[in-house]
């Protein structure tokens, strides 16, 4: 089978995998999810005046997600499921594009095709491809961007350089973080050019193609921000993250504090669900200290009662997707049944062992890498695997310093596996123990068992999530509807408060210690039973996870 073929081949069966997945988790129901209300008016205001005017709790770019969601609403029409289309297709392309990175890299089919199954049903990226969240429009577009900076640090052609640079400036406008890659490609492509690996002086083109990235993306991003500002567009919340982050470097003492708290729990996390993908290498590199470490880690763990999820937004207790109603955001009351304690602490443990794994792995490399620079022996693939790693760091270092979302990590999801993968594969560094052929294959196994694990546990998920979210939305319609009480009345949670009441200015007036936008509150949406009110009606929903019913009750102040 020729290379075109099987790239069709592999790409009909992961949409194939991926129009089964939707067909299980039903995206149906014109409601918003977590923060995507607010970047859906921005397309909502585009279609009906043709002008971008975001509302003020986005503090991204926004404008390239904007311009797709409103490409497909005037297609079909504005709604919040034609917005989750638009997502899933964009995010059906970024699995392409990494099948595609992979491929380039050189990496073999099967671990392209796995690398992209991992990704795509990863519980981060999957259930936010079901919103119209900025999360995973920038992995999508980081991932082509990447494709084609490879490409060029490849092969050095124009047209590879050009893409890059158009790619780069679609991601940066939509979120400002999209800095990192042309950050990440300036460094490398004129350390890589440097006499001591060319044995000749730095030409103005070579600088010109390694500074010219970067130079566009911040020239394109302020002169976006200056437009947006000089004509009011600028949103209430845009560029509040930098303000907190430079406060935070008013007091130096805490950030070596917040940088390794943030570190050590993004590595769990990308542990959890990274060791699928490089199973094998695992048990062929695997030495009793790595296990020796990472049960102390874990014991450590245990002795704190810290179980995962121990970040914040996306992964929670009972599955996937913020519990956004009264009870459980703002009261921090249960509401909804949590998978068992058992599995959480089994998933502490994989990703306990798979972080202490990366980061022997990431520690090993940049050694070998600082060694290969020594010795003045500097493989394009090696360049690659550092252009990858500056890029993690580069990318995560604000996060770690100012506070770590679990949406956060996606694009770390795409650099480090392949960063890994490029430089071992390069130097054969998995050939170096005896019997490897055995130990790989057990790795492999243990590998798609996990994967099949981390499948089940998206795909159950987010079925649940969307289902009492939905639920949710068919109370708040009955109540409206049917019994004629005004939306000013209901207190339906983040997404529906948020939707219909959304004030900048809301927390400076607010007293009631409830931080985000309501009116009377006589009915609130809740999971649990609340004091001073009573229940008039209670919706149940089916849980896949846990085989249960869920309720979603209407309360009433009494």
């Amino acid at each position: 089978m020729s290379i075109r073929r099987f790239i069709i081949f592999d790409f009909f069966l992961l949409t194939v995998l991926w129009l089964v997945a939707i067909v299980v988790v039903n995206p149906s129901g014109d409601f918003p999810l977590n923060d995507d209300w607010s970047y859906a008016i921005a397309v909502q205001r585009m279609l009906e005046t043709e002008d971008f005017r975001p509302l003020g709790w986005t503090s991204s770019a926004l404008i390239t997600q904007t311009l797709w969601g409103t490409a497909f609403c005037s297609v079909f029409g504005y709604s919040f499921e034609v917005l989750r289309v638009a997502t899933l297709v964009v995010s059906l392309l970024g699995i392409f594009a990494i099948y595609l990175l992979a491929l380039q890299l050189k990496l073999s089919r099967k671990k392209a095709l796995l690398l992209s199954i991992c990704i795509a049903f990863n519980p981060l990226w999957f259930v936010l491809s079901f919103t119209f969240m900025t999360d995973v429009y920038f992995a999508s577009f980081t991932a082509i961007t990447l494709l084609f900076f490879v490409r060029f640090l490849q092969y050095e052609k124009w047209i590879d350089w050009s893409l890059a640079i158009v790619f780069s400036l679609i991601a940066i406008l939509c979120r400002q973080f999209g800095l990192f890659m042309p950050m990440a490609f300036c460094a490398v492509f004129l350390f890589v050019n440097l006499k001591i690996f060319t044995n000749k002086k730095i030409s103005l083109r070579v600088i010109l193609q390694a500074v010219l990235p970067l130079i566009i993306g911040l020239i394109t991003l302020f002169l976006f921000q200056n437009w947006m500002e000089n004509t009011g567009r600028t949103p209430f919340a845009y560029g509040a993250q930098t303000g907190r982050l430079w406060s935070l470097l008013q007091h130096p003492i805490e950030l070596p504090v917040r940088f390794f708290k943030h570190t050590f729990i993004a590595l769990i996390y990308l542990g959890w669900f990274l060791l699928p993908v490089n199973g094998g290498r695992w048990t062929v590199d695997g030495r009793r200290w790595l296990v020796t470490v990472s049960i102390v880690v874990f014991l450590l763990l245990f002795y704190f009662n810290k179980p995962m999820p121990l970040g914040k937004n996306i992964i929670q207790e009972t599955g996937v997707g913020p519990l956004s109603l009264y009870d459980t955001m703002m009261l921090d009351l249960s509401g909804m049944e949590s998978i068992g304690r058992w599995f959480w602490w089994l998933v502490t443990g994989v990703g306990v062992l798979g972080g202490v794994f990366y980061f022997h792995l990431i520690i090993n490399c940049l050694v070998k890498i600082f060694a290969q620079i020594k010795e003045r022996n500097l493989g394009v693939e090696t360049s690659i695997s550092l252009f990858f790693l500056l890029g993690a760091f580069i990318y995560f270092l604000p996060i770690a310093l100012h506070g770590f979302f679990d949406r956060y990590l996606l694009p770390l999801l795409i650099v480090l596996p392949l960063a890994i993968f490029v430089f071992y594969d390069k130097n054969n560094m998995n050939k170096r123990h005896d019997n490897p052929e055995n130990t790989a294959y057990r790795g492999m196994y243990i590998g798609v068992i996990l994967i099949v694990v981390q499948i089940v546990f998206s795909v159950m998920t987010t079925h649940d999530y969307l289902s009492w979210n939905r639920t949710r939305w068919e109370a708040i319609r009955h109540l409206n509807e049917v019994d004629n009480i005004p939306f000013e009345h209901i207190d339906g949670g983040l997404e529906f408060n948020g939707l219909h009441f959304y004030d900048a200015q809301y927390q400076a007036k607010d007293s009631t210690g409830i931080w985000w936008w309501t009116g009377e509150r006589d009915y609130v949406i809740s999971f649990s039973e609340l004091p001073d009110f009573e229940i008039i009606k209670k919706y149940e929903y089916h849980q896949f996870i846990n085989q249960t019913q869920g309720k979603i009750l209407v309360l009433k102040r009494k």
